[in-house]
């Protein structure tokens, strides 16, 4: 579609991302099963110290990190430059 924009090109990538997306979807969804299931089976066998830590970590998530220079005073320098 970058090399050529016509109205096929677009439809085909459209239609193609749309596929891409539906897959994320579902694996995004069986991973979350996965967990969930874990979580239960370490509620069911008393490893509470397990289960505690498993549910913390379905609850955060993904969290990007974000870096920043400091200069020699400490001040945090936000620009590209």
């Amino acid at each position: 579609m970058l090399e050529k924009e016509t109205r096929a090109n677009t439809e085909r990538y459209q239609e193609l991302r749309r596929k891409a997306n539906r897959v994320c979807k579902k694996k995004k969804k069986g991973n979350m099963k996965e967990r969930l299931e874990e979580i239960e089976q370490l509620s069911k066998q008393n490893e509470r110290r397990k289960f505690y830590k498993a549910v913390d970590k379905a609850k955060k998530g993904f969290q990007p990190r974000i870096i920043h220079c400091k200069t020699k005073t400490g001040k945090v320098i936000c620009e590209e430059s």
